[in-house]
């Protein structure tokens, strides 16, 4: 449990250097004072990005039936914890993205392409009303 890192996760580092070398700049990290501490925040844009792992937040096909019933528990709390989260910076008029590691480490380049494609539409519609 020691080696699990709350920020700077590999998925999270391929994330950020795939999106800097699109050229997206201006984010911050591991964010505390927005719900749910998110990985990744544009603040200009609204937009925060969640890489979740698989087993900590329940991915629906990818984590081992066989765990404990306190395991399980703790997941399903993790799960409505994420919803809870998601609703609430959604009602603040954020744009959230939640990603899985796996899929990051899998093919960076197409959740980086999903990330951009937020960013680009988010940037246009902040365009001419006041951000310099």
């Amino acid at each position: 449990m020691a080696k699990i890192h709350r920020r700077d996760t590999s998925a999270e580092l391929a994330l950020r250097k795939e999106l800097w070398r699109l050229g997206f700049r201006g984010w911050r990290c591991d964010v505390g004072k927005l719900p749910g501490r998110p990985d990744v925040v544009f603040p200009r844009w609204r937009v925060v990005i969640f890489v979740d792992g698989l087993l900590w937040h329940g991915h629906p096909k990818r984590y081992p039936a066989n765990l404990s019933a306190s395991w399980r528990a703790k997941i399903a709390k993790n799960i409505a914890r994420d919803r809870r989260v998601t609703a609430r910076l959604q009602d603040s008029g954020w744009q959230v993205i939640r990603m899985w590691d796996a899929d990051i480490k899998a093919n960076v380049g197409a959740c980086a392409g999903h990330v951009a494609s937020a960013l680009r539409e988010a940037q246009s519609s902040h365009n001419g009303i006041g951000d310099a």
